[in-house]
C-alpha cells in the first residue's frame, strides 16, 4: 500500500531486513570462529530482532491493524540495541557517533510505526 503516513515505517522496516541479514550472517562467522561471548548472543538477539522487526513492519504497511504490534516490537528493539550498547561501552568501545547511529534506525521505527497507527489509512486524493 503506497501511503505517505507508512513511508518512514516501510523505509526503516527494509533497512532493518538488510542490516538484520547483514548482522546475522556476522554472527554465524563469529559462531564458526567459537567467539560465544555474552555480546555475542545479544548481537544474535539484535540481529535476529531486527530481522523480526522489519518482516512485521512490512506486513503492518499491508494491514494497518498490525502497526501497534510494530509499535511494540520497535520499543522492543530499542531496548535491546541500548542494552547492546551499553555492553559494548562497557566493554570498551568507544565510538560513541557509531553507536548513536546504530540506535537512530530502531528510533525512526518507532516514529514511523507510530505515525502509521495514527494514520486514518486513506489515501488523498
Amino acid at each position: 500500500m503506497n501511503h505517505p503516513d507508512n513511508l518512514l515505517l516501510k523505509t526503516a522496516s527494509w533497512l532493518l531486513l538488510i542490516l538484520g541479514v547483514a548482522s546475522t550472517v556476522r554472527c554465524i562467522m563469529e559462531l564458526l570462529e567459537g567467539a560465544v561471548t555474552l555480546i555475542f548472543l545479544l548481537s544474535l538477539c539484535t540481529a535476529l530482532l531486527s530481522l523480526l522487526a522489519g518482516w512485521v513492519g512490512l506486513k503492518a504497511c499491508f494491514h494497518q491493524n498490525m502497526a501497534q504490534l510494530a509499535l511494540y516490537t520497535g520499543i522492543l528493539l530499542t531496548f535491546d540495541q541500548i542494552l547492546y550498547l551499553v555492553l559494548l561501552f562497557s566493554a570498551g568501545s568507544r565510538e560513541m557517533l557509531g553507536m548513536l547511529a546504530q540506535l537512530l534506525l530502531p528510533l525512526l521505527y518507532v516514529f514511523g510505526a507510530v505515525r502509521w497507527k495514527k494514520s486514518d489509512g486513506k489515501t488523498e486524493k
